[in-house]
């Protein structure tokens, strides 16, 4: 657009060639553009960028994230784009400032003393002509910076912070001390995760199948595990007599109502005895356990520690990094800052230099139009007449001198 609008302008007058000034806004232009693009490129990654901790609490795989942007990725493009616009505006008010004017006018600027009169020829000729656009040309430019920089990393910024808001299960910031302080928390959420997962469907849900078979099957299945489990729970040793007789026995209501015999004594003294008999499951020691459960025991403890101190090993490894990066960022913004002075105070010499050659071009103008009228005198002084008379003077002097 600038370039366009610079051939419309200039037309044929400048013959191709091109101006220092207008190099300078071609570079701005393509400066912006290449941005732009850059912005454009990364904004899917962007607005999907994840918190790498997060991932690997999750449990998800870390590998996912190559579609995606890490938050030191995000920090760098942030800090490049903000120091790519702020640079970009001093330059482009720079370039705005140093509007030169065709031919011999003056500088443009605030004070009183650089006019332009709008009945001079060459005034209405610049207002109009090539030159008098590149005031525009600098408005278009900050336009833009804010249209194509500025306001699309705004709304990319927006878009990443509603979509890290609709996360559900998103850490909060002292997630990592809590995990330092208790390891299993780790293994608590991904217990929730799995209780609310969604189970897979039964084999008699896919497909097409027989309704009244499958509900027969069923029942069939329910009944051989009851029994089982019931043949299992009357068989077990560690069940006592009274138990297994309330197992088999009616319950007290329906025995209220039966004829049975009472007890003698000698079978209540059988039955206590029978009780003091029964043999008491052995305690376990910790001889009679075997080697491995201590040993598995203690490597669980120690991988738990382990992943803890990884854990927090990694959260400030990552932040040192992330803070090392900002640093540099910084100091190369300063360094960008003061080369955008050094070039604003070189292009304020070199257009009081070109205001000094321009004095010195009008002066060296005027010496040669009074050379010009010098001459003009000369010629008229080599007239007959005159040299006629300056001879007769000559003549009456001599005559006045030899003649008392």
């Amino acid at each position: 657009m600038i370039g366009d609008l610079y051939r419309i302008d200039v037309g044929e007058s400048t013959n191709g060639n091109l101006d220092s000034w207008t190099r300078a806004a071609l570079t701005l232009s393509a400066s912006i553009d290449e941005v732009s693009l850059m912005i454009h490129r990364k904004a899917s990654l962007y607005t999907s960028s994840i918190d790498t901790l997060n991932v690997c609490l999750d449990g998800r795989i870390c590998a996912s994230t190559e579609h995606s942007m890490t938050d030191a990725d995000r920090s760098i493009l942030e800090t490049t784009v903000a120091s790519f616009a702020a640079g970009m505006a001093r330059q482009i008010e720079s370039l705005r400032k140093t509007v030169a004017v065709a031919g011999e006018q003056p500088l443009i600027n605030n004070s009183a003393n650089y006019t332009i009169n709008p009945d001079d020829s060459s005034s209405r000729h610049w207002t109009s002509g090539p030159f008098g656009h590149r005031a525009g040309i600098a408005a278009c430019l900050m336009q833009r910076l804010k249209v194509e920089i500025m306001d699309p990393m705004t709304k990319l910024q927006a878009e990443r912070e509603k979509s890290i808001s609709r996360r559900k299960n998103e850490f909060s910031r002292d997630e990592a001390s809590f995990i330092v302080k208790n390891p299993l928390r780790m293994f608590h959420v991904k217990a929730e995760d799995s209780v609310r997962r969604s189970l897979p469907p039964a084999p008699w849900e896919i497909g097409e199948h027989n309704a009244e078979k499958d509900r027969a099957e069923q029942i069939q299945e329910k009944d051989e595990f009851l029994n089982i489990y019931s043949a299992k729970r009357e068989t077990s040793g560690d069940s006592s007599p009274d138990d297994l007789a309330a197992k088999i026995l009616p319950p007290p209501s329906v025995l209220r109502y039966m004829d049975l015999p009472r007890a003698t004594s000698e079978a209540q003294q059988y039955q206590t005895q029978q009780k003091l008999q029964i043999i008491q499951p052995p305690a376990l020691n910790k001889s009679s356990l075997p080697p491995s459960y201590g040993e598995q025991g203690y490597r669980i403890d120690q991988l738990q520690r382990e992943s803890a101190t990884l854990l927090a090993t990694y959260h400030h490894s990552d932040m040192v990094g992330v803070q090392k990066v900002e640093r540099s960022m910084v100091e190369i913004t300063a360094l960008l800052s003061r080369f955008t002075d050094l070039i604003s105070e070189q292009h304020d010499s070199i257009f009081i230099i070109h205001d000094q050659a321009l004095k010195s071009k009008e002066n060296v103008d005027k010496g040669q139009d009074q050379l010009v009228d010098a001459a003009n005198r000369g010629e008229k002084s080599k007239h007959p007449m005159a040299t006629f008379i300056f001879l007769s003077a000559l003549t009456l002097l001599l005559f006045n001198w030899v003649l008392p």
